[in-house]
């Protein structure tokens, strides 16, 4: 039991090494100026209902 969980761990920090070593050599997204200030009001937006839920 200990030695198949053990194995799993193994096998999903060898994925996660994979994954991030593949995806090292693309380049970032890139975000155009419309989608950057949508995503920074929604981001506002959900820091605002996280600090105050119940306004």
């Amino acid at each position: 039991m200990v030695a198949a969980m053990l194995a799993g761990i193994c096998v999903g920090i060898a994925l996660l090494a994979w994954l991030l070593r593949s995806s090292a050599g693309r380049a970032p997204l890139r975000l155009e100026g419309g989608e950057l200030s949508r995503l920074r009001s929604l981001s506002d937006k959900l820091h605002r209902e996280e600090v105050q839920p119940f306004e």
